[in-house]
């Protein structure tokens, strides 16, 4: 998949080949080349939490301010300043 925080931009360069002439008695080169050049968009993704899923098992009517679970996020968009 294209991921802008991995690469923003690609080149791809695309090489085709005949085996027969296109024309009779006309001389064309048996290959042709195009390069195409891909920038990829950035979208606001969501975070990213670790474990996924986080499964919780607790009883009823624990505390209030009782321990339940620790999980990790993390922003893909590390690089890029967000605004709410």
């Amino acid at each position: 998949p294209l991921d802008y925080e991995s690469a923003m931009f690609h080149t791809l360069l695309i090489k085709v080949e005949n085996e027969d002439p296109l024309v009779p008695d006309v001389v064309y080169g048996p290959s042709s080349t195009a390069t195409v050049y891909i920038t990829v968009m950035d979208v606001n993704e969501g975070p990213v939490f670790f474990p996924d899923p986080l499964v919780v098992i607790r009883r009823e009517n624990i505390p209030v301010g009782s321990f339940v679970a620790m999980l990790n996020a993390t922003d893909p968009d590390y690089l890029q300043t967000q605004s709410i």
